[in-house]
């Protein structure tokens, strides 16, 4: 008995394997296009956080009532980022 394959199975071994390598590209595609858009939500919570902790900036906020706005933009941005996070696992 002899240990080598049927040369004409080879072209079925490649189509076997192509979706598998299709769906791995697609796949690492989609983490990093998540990963892109979470990256950019936590740099926009980093800047809304540093406003609103700052004590500088803390009397401008409540003169100017924008402490209610960036509250809600916070608020919002990391809902995004949570389901953003838990999207593509």
């Amino acid at each position: 008995m002899s240990a080598t394959t049927n040369p004409a199975l080879l072209p079925l071994l490649l189509l076997s394997v192509l979706p598998v390598g299709a769906a791995a590209v697609y796949s690492a595609r989609a983490r990093f296009h998540s990963f892109k858009r979470w990256n950019a939500m936590q740099r926009r919570v980093r800047v809304f956080s540093w406003l609103l902790l700052d004590v500088d900036a803390a009397a401008e906020l409540r003169s100017d009532t924008a402490q209610d706005a960036l509250l809600n933009e916070h608020r919002r941005l990391t809902v995004k980022i949570t389901d953003e996070g838990t999207s593509v696992l």
